[in-house]
């Protein structure tokens, strides 16, 4: 069981849905070529590798750990967002036709 939380605001795609199709083979290899792709286009992938539950590709915009929380000293205007989910589509257009929207979860490690 998971004791440690951290905390994330992301602009990205969910995954779970595509992930849960796969078998362990698969995920392993998709897995791999998801990381590697997401540093090459300096991008985030979090996925929950205890129950599957949840897996995100995007650029994080806030992060906090378990003992402080979210900063509340990250402000986005909506212009500013508007500009970060063009520039997470056209990063991910490769890869998948989803528009990218704005995630907040919890990521249990």
């Amino acid at each position: 069981m998971s004791v440690n939380q951290k905390h994330y605001v992301m602009v990205g795609i969910d995954l779970t849905r595509k992930v849960k199709q796969m078998n362990a083979d698969e995920l392993d290899i998709y897995f791999e070529e998801m990381e590697e792709f997401a540093d090459n286009k300096k991008l985030s992938f979090v996925f929950d590798s205890m129950s599957g539950e949840y897996c995100f590709l995007g650029e994080l915009i806030n992060e906090g750990d378990e003992y402080e929380g979210m900063s509340p000293k990250v402000q986005h205007f909506a212009s500013d967002l508007f500009y970060i989910r063009k520039d997470v589509e056209r990063k991910i257009s490769k890869i998948s036709t989803t528009s990218p929207s704005l995630i907040s979860f919890t990521h249990w490690c």
